[in-house]
């Protein structure tokens, strides 16, 4: 049987959370490292800085020109944890290095993207709102559990758990198709 969120359920509380948002005005700058001319990447990044201004949260880009200035970056920025970091795929590899070396600069708590999550966490968080409350796990993917919660507790189902549910995630990109099913799987559920 398939089954859907209410997403107009949930919307009225995300405004609510924006709100909140502004006017408790963050310390947090999200800095966004462009290391590519790929054009495909203006437009990613264009989403973010919007959202940054929605929330109230500062929003720096940062383009270096080397894998050199790239580091020196990157020390500077970790200097400072209020400062945020989100490595902007896809890179330009023949300049910079491969996205999986290139993430590992980047500190776990400073890390928006997720990408350092470390599979042994998998193991250790085995309910949905431990996933909630890990500072470090993937954006995307705690969005999607969120829904799942409030899906689930709004039927009168377990809403810490996915055992015996059936999932399927299309995509296994690193930020979110696969953050997403390794959640689900640690969470009890199968996954396609």
């Amino acid at each position: 049987m398939l089954k859907y969120l209410n997403m107009n359920a949930l919307e009225g509380n995300i405004g609510v959370l924006i709100e909140a948002n502004k006017q408790l005005r963050p310390k947090n700058t999200l800095n966004i490292i462009k290391l590519s001319k790929d054009p495909r990447v203006e437009s990613y990044m264009k989403g973010k800085i919007t959202a940054c201004e929605e929330v109230g949260i500062g929003c720096q880009v940062h383009a270096p020109k080397d894998r050199a200035e790239l580091e020196l970056l990157l020390s500077i920025l970790q200097k400072d944890p209020t400062q945020k970091i989100i490595v902007q795929t896809p890179i330009d590899e023949d300049i910079f290095g491969d996205v999986y070396n290139i993430s590992k600069l980047v500190k776990l708590e400073q890390d928006v993207d997720g990408f350092e999550f470390p599979l042994i966490k998998f193991r250790e968080l085995r309910t949905i709102p431990q996933f909630l409350n890990e500072p470090c796990f993937s954006p995307t993917a705690k969005g999607v559990l969120a829904m799942m919660y409030a899906a689930r507790k709004e039927k009168g189902l377990d809403a810490t758990n996915l055992r015996g549910e059936t999932i399927t995630v299309i995509g296994t990109g690193l930020t979110s198709g696969l953050p997403i099913a390794n959640a689900c799987m640690s969470l009890g559920a199968t996954v396609y």
